[in-house]
């Protein structure tokens, strides 16, 4: 690997508001504005005009279609969906100032939602469930061959739960974990990638390079040959602990990506055939040995990183 980059870390003041509140998701509608969601059993929004300066959004619960707990947030057009625990997802066509909610057959922490290319909306939730959504208001459960419904099965057949996952668009579909299988969405229908990973996978992404990098709770996986195969990527973790760290996310920052979890943060410049663990500034003032740390997304060349205490940094080349 490379020589470690030099990153730039800005840390803000954590409003009284957010105490103990997580910040998981973001998107930039067309016009450059940016949604921020979060919450531990209540809701917490931040919006930006420009994605430099956030203000909290002061939305009661009807306001939002009854969602709670915000977990993700998705544009297309002039539409925004949100989503959060016990299965709420809410649908907005005013730019946020209202939402209706839109119903779900799952009762589960509903984790992301994804628009494709056409629109349509895939979404990801606790146990597993993957669904899909082309008209705006009913849900299917997609299931090529392995279960996702909203049951036992899945623990059953793969001995844990689907757990927390976020869906991400790519160029070659959308990229759906589920438990510890990646799936790959595309018109109405996912396949099974072939990874089968020791643990529950969070993430994946499609580098500038082509190549397939999903994250979990036992590391990194690499595939460039399209999801057939894939190698463990070395993130330097063998006897630092007795269990690999858990990781969140990963995001591409220019030719850097960067990867986020348990109280980490790691890069890696060699398209994700090594990661080296990087010092950070993102901590809480409530236990800040167990931070959760959320690479949210790129905005005006910065990777925006969420975690606990609403916290709301930055990381710049």
């Amino acid at each position: 690997m490379a020589k470690t980059p030099a990153l730039q870390f800005t840390v803000p003041r954590h409003p009284k508001s957010s105490w103990g509140e997580l910040v998981l998701g973001m998107t930039v509608t067309p016009s450059g504005e940016v949604f921020v969601v979060g919450g531990r059993g209540k809701n917490f929004m931040l919006h930006s005009r420009d994605g430099s300066r956030f203000k909290t959004l002061r939305m009661s619960k009807a306001n939002l279609g009854g969602a709670r707990g915000l977990r993700t947030v998705s544009t297309f057009g002039r539409e925004i969906w949100i989503s959060g625990e016990w299965g709420h997802i809410a649908r907005s066509v005013d730019g946020g100032r209202t939402f209706k909610s839109v119903k779900t057959p799952t009762r589960n922490c509903c984790w992301s939602l994804v628009h494709d290319a056409d629109g349509n909306v895939w979404g990801t939730a606790d146990n597993g469930w993957v669904g899909y959504c082309t008209d705006k208001k009913s849900w299917r459960p997609v299931s090529r061959g392995i279960p996702c419904s909203d049951d036992e099965t899945w623990k059953n057949t793969y001995g844990m739960p689907g757990g927390i996952a976020w869906a991400e668009p790519s160029p070659l579909g959308v990229l759906l974990p589920a438990g510890n299988r990646l799936l790959i969405g595309n018109e109405a229908d996912a396949v099974l990638t072939g990874l089968e990973a020791k643990g529950k996978l969070s993430n994946a992404i499609v580098t500038s390079n082509g190549s397939l990098v999903a994250v979990g709770h036992d590391g990194v996986y690499r595939s460039t040959d399209r999801g057939e195969t894939f190698q463990q990527s070395d993130t330097n973790a063998k006897g630092r602990a007795r269990r690999h760290p858990v990781l969140h996310r990963i995001r591409q920052l220019k030719d850097v990506l960067v990867v986020t979890g348990d109280n980490l943060v790691m890069v890696s410049t060699d398209d994700g055939e090594t990661f080296r663990r990087v010092k950070h500034p993102f901590f809480s003032k409530q236990k800040p040995k167990e931070d959760w740390l959320y690479a949210l997304g790129v905005v005006n060349d910065s990777l925006l990183i969420g975690g606990d205490g609403g916290l709301l940094g930055r990381i710049r080349l």
